[in-house]
């Protein structure tokens, strides 16, 4: 289906379409519900060090100038993990220039760039958005007695889209062609119809298009965040105007923060751009590509011409004797041999006659000495080939190694692809779920024990992409995020030497030592661990999981906190029911409205009794406290009921930042 810039938008879940309506063209999201979401191939150990090694040096004050300093170079390449070989470190000063290019051009840092990318910016955004995004909470959290279920833990949401979600044949739509006014958002209330549960559809086509072949137990049939819906201001840039209402955030109230969001969407829209993927494709190939690995060292060059030393007579045999004996004399690790019969008395070769017996005895102590050779970049393809895409040719070839040993098709050069929100989608604009949340320590909760790895939301807010922007953090240690992506790996294309070769295997392409691999091999990798600091903006695509790392106080007799606001980007080639589409839910903001119009009426004005008495008749219309407290629960009992069709034991994103 197509649902572009030329073309009518039609919203998910109403008027017959089913939510798992495919776009033609649309962004990679989470899972694989929602397409065939690429993996990428299982990056090698040398890799991730590389990886590794560029995000540790892109911390560093000044780096960008100083990555052209051939003494600072070098100091960090004394402080790099044993993997980063001459060759290696080469290949990262090289992409460590390009990368400081770029962040003079655009500010902003890839982390990581493997198969996805995260984002990061510097540690600072501008300074009166941090201070203005601080005095705006305050004010709403002066004013909002209730922002949250009271929680047994140190996390609270500020803004939380989990309270007044949409509910299926519960919550007010308006008719097609009405909006929800943003300067008045209550006058709608009381107008709409709730709508039957969506529709979920596994038919490969349809009218409509094509369809997800997804478990339909990963759609939620009764719940959905609101977005807010977001316009650009301008014929160029990235200015928006946030146009319909934050869910849970009174823009009659909070004028001020509404500008300071409308402020940091603009500022992450570049970011969005740097890591939104479009279907079917990844961001970035790998900087190793290769089907298994060699050995170091080789065999010794004797050994080749062993077979051919027939006997003791041979006028060799004693030369050859004797070099096997200095061989053999090498001292090795006994312990890393398969072969668990191996004795002493084994390599004695006083009982050898011939070069043949005396070959076994070399071959068996060569494979005690050798090791897995990691495979070093810059071999199969140069780093100007990988930045223009031509990254086909592996090292070790792609074969069926465990049928007829077929060379396989390799796999295609990478096609690099620019996409950019603010030119695609000037005209239709874009949905954003907006939350914010606290998490705050004292002397007697000293320590936030991080979370479990997550995704942002489910299938129907069709998240793509995620920006966290911590705007205040005292007393706290370093509050990072661990991210992870999903890893392809068939061992019927790799070489490598049967079961007693796993442990290699492993140690090649930096699969978890505690892992086993005789069972499976996992499917995902983890890219990482990036800083986040107060006042950094760190992006990444809805293609990859997180995990906040924990944190603790630094002075453990003082309290502490970290306060962030995440900014979720709904896939603009989708339009979702948005708060342009539904009436707020919020008693509260009904009845100020309800009451500030009776008390302005002329020779009207109600005693406050009265007025307490209308409220009390009204009876928490459209929906109160309480019963906004329980839908919250059943909404994230269900979510969490959703994780076995969510790559394995992920969380969804409740409060965590």
């Amino acid at each position: 289906m197509r649902n572009d810039e030329e073309t009518a938008v039609e919203i998910l879940g109403t008027s017959g379409l089913p939510l798992n309506v495919r776009v033609d063209g649309s962004l990679h999201t989470y899972g694989k519900y929602l397409g065939d979401l690429p993996s990428a191939v299982r990056l090698t150990a040398r890799e991730m060090a590389m990886i590794r090694a560029m995000n540790r040096i892109t911390e560093e004050p000044d780096w960008q100038q100083h990555v052209f300093n051939e003494d600072f170079m070098r100091m960090q390449r004394s402080r790099c993990e044993a993997l980063i070989s001459d060759q290696t470190w080469q290949w990262c000063i090289a992409e460590l220039q390009d990368k400081a290019s770029i962040f003079e051009k655009t500010g902003l840092i890839l982390a990581v760039d493997a198969g996805y990318r995260v984002c990061k910016s510097p540690d600072r955004l501008a300074e009166e958005l941090r201070t203005a995004m601080i005095e705006g909470v305050r004010a709403l959290r002066d004013m909002s007695p209730v922002t949250s279920e009271a929680v047994a833990t140190e996390a609270q949401n500020i803004i939380d889209p989990s309270l007044y979600p949409f509910i299926y044949e519960r919550t007010p739509v308006l008719p097609e062609g009405e909006v929800v006014s943003f300067e008045h958002p209550c006058a709608s209330c009381g107008k709409g119809h709730a709508i039957s549960a969506p529709i979920l559809d596994r038919i490969a086509a349809s009218d409509h298009g094509s369809y997800h072949h997804s478990d339909q137990n990963a759609w939620s049939k009764r719940f959905q965040w609101l977005p807010c819906e977001v316009q650009f201001t301008e014929d160029h840039g990235t200015a928006v105007r946030i146009t319909s209402y934050i869910n849970n955030l009174n823009p009659k109230h909070h004028a001020d923060l509404y500008k300071t969001i409308e402020t940091l969407i603009a500022e992450s829209i570049n970011a969005f751009n740097q890591v939104l993927v479009r279907e079917r494709q990844l961001s970035r190939p790998p900087r190793i590509r290769t089907y298994g690995y060699d050995y170091e060292p080789n065999p010794p060059a004797f050994a080749a011409s062993l077979d051919k030393v027939t006997g003791e007579m041979d006028d060799r045999f004693q030369e050859a004797f004797a070099m096997t004996r200095r061989y053999l004399d090498i001292p090795d690790d006994r312990s890393i041999d398969s072969d668990d019969s191996l004795t002493p008395e084994m390599e004695d070769i006083s009982g050898c006659t011939t070069g043949s017996q005396l070959k076994v005895r070399v071959i068996r102590k060569w494979k005690r000495l050798r090791c897995a050779a990691h495979p070093e970049p810059g071999i199969s393809f140069t780093y100007e080939d990988w930045q223009a895409g031509r990254t086909s040719k592996a090292i070790v070839e792609k074969r069926d190694y465990w049928g007829n040993g077929k060379v396989l098709t390799p796999d295609p050069d990478h096609e690099y692809h620019e996409l950019k929100l603010q030119d695609e989608f000037r005209q239709r604009g874009l949905q954003v779920i907006v939350r914010m949340s606290s998490i705050d320590l004292s002397p007697t909760k000293s320590r936030y024990p991080g979370e479990d790895w997550c995704v942002d939301g489910t299938p129907n807010e069709h998240i793509v992409a995620t920006a966290v922007y911590c705007y205040d953090q005292h007393n706290i240690t370093d509050a990072a995020m661990t991210f992870r992506q999903s890893a392809s790996m068939d061992l019927m294309k790799y070489r490598y030497n049967g079961v007693e070769a796993l442990d290699e295997l492993s140690e090649v392409f930096d699969i978890p030592p505690n892992h086993d691999m005789e069972d499976t091999v996992p499917d995902h990798q983890v890219l990482g661990t990036v800083s986040s600091p107060q006042g950094r903006l760190l992006t990444w695509p809805n293609t990859i999981h997180t995990r906040l790392q924990p944190f603790e106080l630094i002075d453990k007799s003082e309290s502490g906190h970290r306060r962030c606001i995440i900014l979720s980007l709904v896939d603009p080639h989708y339009r979702i029911l948005s708060t342009q589409n539904v009436p707020p839910q919020q008693h509260g903001w009904w009845f100020e409205e309800a009451a500030n119009i009776i008390g302005e009426l002329p020779d009207k004005k109600l005693p406050r009794e009265l007025i307490d008495r209308i409220d009390h008749f009204a009876s928490d219309w459209p929906m109160g406290t309480q019963e906004a407290q329980e839908v919250r629960r059943e909404f994230m009992a269900e979510r969490a009921a959703t994780q076995p069709w969510h790559c394995g034991v992920i969380n969804f994103i409740d409060y965590w930042m």
